[in-house]
């Protein structure tokens, strides 16, 4: 990751605080909207989900303290440990596709985006109160790994989650934890990987912290008055765009 310029600085800035001020709003996961649009603006993939990950770190560390007691870990180490399994196998295809041709990995991510949006419409989830456990472990070899590729590893999990009859305090911590857990062992897989360009990136995640403050906030307050579903159709109808926009872009350049 190069230095930034003043462009650099105002087009992250903008991402941050919408990504954020869309998680606030509906409730969606913020990596899916930023890291598309971090990539489309010159960022490069390893570099996206860096300053994810340290967003991701005060986001979900505030969120596992405040609801702590909803945490369940017998159901959540199983996953978690599987989870872990997997996301150095997505980081070493991450290497490889960036090294043979960056634009695939680019792409990647609109599939990613696409696949998420068109589950979260299609599948229509029965809840139980047990599943079988071979569904928690291809949640969490799945989304490991899909985490360790592009940094949006919540798809796989969102789905297990949605097929538990759970409150709404345990799905989020479910995947909350998972999240939390796996910043560190995927940020020195990264730097190890990928080098300088990781911390530097870290680094400006940091210092744009307050932005992604001020933009939840914004959005918990714009999703309280004006209905969470309406703006849930505006986040669906602005990741389908980005998708297609991931996948077709790098093939016309």
């Amino acid at each position: 990751m190069s230095t930034l310029d003043v462009a650099d600085i105002i087009w992250i800035a903008f991402v941050l605080f919408f990504g954020s001020l869309s998680q606030g709003a509906v409730g969606f996961g913020v990596g899916l909207i930023c890291i598309p649009l971090l990539v489309l603006g010159g960022i490069s993939l390893p570099s996206a989900i860096a300053i994810m990950l340290i967003t991701m770190f005060f986001a979900n560390g505030a969120s596992c303290w405040f609801y702590r007691k909803h945490i369940d870990w017998k159901v959540i180490t199983p996953v978690l440990s599987l989870h872990l399994l997997a996301l150095p196998i997505g980081i070493v295809t991450l290497y490889f596709l960036t090294e043979f041709n960056p634009d695939i990995a680019k792409a990647i991510v609109g599939v990613v985006v696409l696949g998420t949006v068109g589950s979260q419409l299609l599948l229509k989830v029965k809840r139980r109160d047990h599943l079988h456990p071979m569904w928690g472990a291809a949640a969490g070899l799945s989304s490991g790994y899909i985490e360790g590729l592009v940094g949006m590893g919540s798809p796989p999990l969102i789905l297990y989650v949605m097929a538990h009859n759970w409150n709404v305090h345990r799905l989020r911590t479910f995947i909350w934890v998972i999240f939390l857990i796996d910043i560190l062992p995927m940020f020195l897989m990264l730097w190890y990987t990928f080098g300088h360009e990781v911390v530097y990136a870290t680094m400006i995640g940091i210092l744009f912290f307050p932005i992604t403050f001020i933009g939840a906030r914004i959005g918990n307050i714009l999703g309280h008055a004006l209905g969470t579903e309406r703006l849930r159709v505006v986040a669906y109808v602005i990741l389908i765009i980005l998708g297609v926009v991931s996948v077709c872009l790098p093939f016309l350049d």
